[in-house]
């Protein structure tokens, strides 16, 4: 995978992690393969979107 997927997993087990970092380096890429490798019934957050940002507030989530 990637060389912060270890940092990742870790923080994973105790809270929610959010990876970031300039345009176009596959933050989403690297997110959405940790997520169908290690989280297969994981759902995928994007701040961006007003669902998901509802979603997040009101913690639909868990």
């Amino acid at each position: 995978m990637h060389y912060i997927t270890p940092y990742v997993l870790e923080g994973l087990k105790k809270k929610m992690v959010f990876v970031g970092g300039p345009r176009q380096v596959g933050k989403t890429t690297f997110d959405r393969a940790v997520l169908s490798e290690k989280f297969p019934a994981g759902r995928y957050l994007n701040w961006d979107y007003d669902e998901d940002r509802q979603d997040i507030r009101l913690t639909f989530w868990v």
